[in-house]
C-alpha cells in the first residue's frame, strides 16, 4: 500500500500489481542472461533503473484513476472508500413519516450507508439528540416534534445547525414560496434559516351541537375572546362542579397564553412581555377557569371510562369539547367527520381557542421541525431528506402529524375532501373554517416548557391566593429574564 500526503491507502488494482510482477519477471530473465557479459554492473544499473520507473509509472496511474473515481462520484465516495462514518438519522417508535422519508433517501442515495437508528424512550430519544447536537456521535439529521428537542432557541443562538437558506437558494427542485411563510419563517433567526418546520399546529377544538344544547353551551363566532369563553367555562363549572368536564383533555396556561396572540418573548432581543397589562388579564382567565380545564384529579378521568366509545362522553353530555391543535389537517378532518356521522349522525363544529381581542388573527405552533447539525457529516444528502419531508407526497401522508406547511398539498387535499366524491364530504363550513385559520395565521409561537415551568410556580402561587395579579406577573418577569440571560 502507498500513503498519500493526506495519510489514504492508495491500494494498486489488481491489474497492475498483475503487471508489475509480469514486468519484474521479464526484467529478471534479461537480467539472468546478461551476467555472463564482461559489462555486467553496467548492465544492473540499467535494469534496476528500468524497474523504479515502471512501478512509479504504474502507481501514478493507479492514483488517477482512483482521483478520477472520486471526483466523478463525490456523494458516493466518502462511505465507499471507509474515510467517515455514515449517515444517521434518529427517530422515535411511533413517527413512521420519518421512517418512510428514510427508506425514500435510501433509494435516493444507495451509494451511501444511512443508518435510522429507532428509540422507544423518549427521554432516551431527548437525551442522546441533546448530547449529539454538539458532538460528532449523535445523529445527523434532526426531525422531531418540538416537544422532544429541548430548547432549539439556545441551540440556534449557539450556532449548533447550519444555516439552510444557501441550500434553498441554489435547489431548483424546491420552491419556499410554495409553503406557508409565517410557519416557515419562524425557524429564521438574523437572515439564516436554521430550522425547518415540516407541520405545525393551530390550537383548535370541536363540539358538537346536541352536546352544546343538553349542556345549554353557546359559543358565538361573532364575539369570540377569552373573556367569552372563559365565562362559558365558569357559568359551565358553577352548574356542573366536577360531574362533568369541559374539555376532555388538560388545557394549560402555555396553551391559553399562546393562544391569545399576545406577544410574550423576543429572544434575538432576550426580551420578555410579562409584566403588561395583556399578560395579566390571561392570569386572571387562566385562574378563573382553572379548576374546570386546568386542575385534572382522578375523577377526572372521564376518557378511560369511554375508552371503547369517547364519542359517547358528548351523547351522554358528560364533556362538551375536545381540543388538539393537530385537528385542522383536511385528512384528520375527513376521518373525524366519517367517523362520527357513522357513529352518532352528526357532524362536529369546529372551533379555533380565541385571542385576546376577538380578532381572527391565527396563532400557530411548530409541531414536527427539521435541522441539519453543523458536525453533519454529510449536509448535501441531510439536505435532501429535508426536501424529501417537504415534498407533496410526505406532507399529505402527515394525517397524524399536523398540518402541512406545503400549501399547494393543503388546499388540494381540503378541495378533494369537499367534493361530493365522498359518502360523507367536509361541509363548506368546516372547509371554508380551516382555510381561513391558515390564510389568517399571524403568529407562529414555539412552546418552551422550561420557560413555562418557571411561569407555573408563581402562577400556582397566585391561583391559591397566595399572591395578587401584579406580584404574580412580575416574577414572572423577572425569572424568565433571568432564564434568557443564562
Amino acid at each position: 500500500m502507498i500513503l498519500s500526503q493526506e495519510g489514504h491507502g492508495l491500494w494498486l488494482p489488481f491489474s497492475s500489481y498483475h503487471m508489475t510482477f509480469t514486468c519484474l519477471r521479464i526484467l529478471y530473465e534479461i537480467y539472468s542472461k546478461e551476467r555472463e557479459v564482461v559489462n555486467m554492473k553496467k548492465s544492473f544499473v540499467k535494469t534496476i533503473s528500468l524497474m523504479v520507473m515502471i512501478c512509479f509509472l504504474l502507481t501514478a496511474c493507479s492514483t488517477s484513476q482512483n482521483a478520477e473515481t472520486i471526483g466523478r462520484n463525490p456523494s458516493a465516495s466518502p462511505t465507499a472508500q471507509g474515510n467517515t462514518k455514515p449517515l444517521v438519522i434518529y427517530n422515535m417508535d411511533y413517527c413512521p413519516l420519518i421512517s418512510d422519508a428514510v427508506l425514500e433517501l435510501k433509494e435516493l442515495h444507495p451509494e451511501t450507508k444511512i443508518e435510522e437508528k429507532v428509540f422507544q424512550d423518549y427521554k432516551e430519544f431527548e437525551k442522546e439528540i441533546a448530547t449529539g447536537i454538539m458532538s460528532d456521535t449523535g445523529s445527523d439529521i434532526i426531525a422531531a416534534p418540538t416537544f422532544l428537542l429541548g430548547s432549539l432557541e439556545k441551540n440556534m443562538a449557539s450556532g449548533a445547525f447550519i444555516d439552510l437558506e444557501p441550500y434553498f437558494e441554489k435547489a431548483t427542485d424546491i420552491d419556499l414560496k410554495d409553503y406557508q411563510k409565517t410557519i416557515m419563517d419562524w425557524g429564521v433567526r438574523e437572515g439564516k434559516r436554521y430550522i425547518v418546520p415540516i407541520s405545525y399546529g393551530i390550537p383548535t377544538f370541536y363540539t358538537f351541537q346536541s352536546t352544546m344544547t343538553m349542556n345549554n353551551v353557546q359559543f358565538n363566532k361573532e364575539n369570540w375572546t377569552w373573556e367569552r369563553l372563559s365565562q362559558e367555562i365558569v357559568r359551565f363549572y358553577s352548574s356542573y362542579g366536577e360531574s362533568k368536564l369541559f374539555f376532555t383533555n388538560q388545557l394549560s396556561l402555555d396553551l391559553i397564553a399562546l393562544s391569545s396572540g399576545i406577544k410574550l418573548v423576543d429572544y434575538q432581543k432576550k426580551e420578555v412581555y410579562f409584566d403588561t397589562p395583556e399578560f395579566k388579564k390571561m392570569l386572571e382567565y387562566g385562574k378563573d377557569i382553572y379548576p374546570c380545564v386546568t386542575n385534572f384529579t382522578d375523577k377526572y378521568n372521564m376518557r378511560e371510562n369511554y375508552k371503547d366509545n369517547e364519542l359517547k362522553m358528548f351523547t351522554d353530555g358528560n364533556v362538551v369539547a375536545y381540543e388538539d391543535d393537530q385537528l385542522l389537517n383536511p385528512i384528520n378532518l375527513m376521518n373525524m367527520n366519517s367517523y362520527s356521522m357513522s357513529k352518532i349522525n352528526e357532524a362536529p363544529q369546529y372551533f379555533l381557542l380565541p385571542t385576546l381581542d376577538g380578532s381572527n388573527k391565527t396563532t400557530a405552533v411548530p409541531y414536527y421541525v427539521a435541522a441539519i447539525p453543523s458536525n453533519c457529516s454529510n449536509k448535501d444528502i441531510a439536505f435532501d431528506f429535508i426536501k424529501i419531508l417537504l415534498s407533496e407526497n410526505m406532507q399529505r401522508s402527515q394525517d397524524r402529524f399536523g398540518l402541512p406547511v406545503h400549501m399547494p398539498t393543503f388546499t388540494k387535499t381540503l378541495k378533494e375532501l369537499s367534493s361530493a366524491a365522498y359518502e360523507n364530504p367536509l361541509s363548506k363550513e368546516v372547509s371554508e373554517m380551516a382555510s381561513n385559520a391558515v390564510d389568517n395565521i399571524a403568529y407562529c409561537m414555539l412552546t418552551d416548557y422550561s420557560l413555562f415551568e418557571i411561569i407555573s410556580k408563581p402562577f400556582l402561587k397566585y391561583v391559591t391566593g397566595e399572591i395578587s395579579v401584579d406580584e404574580c406577573a412580575k416574577e414572572i418577569q423577572q425569572s424568565a429574564e433571568a432564564y434568557l440571560k443564562e
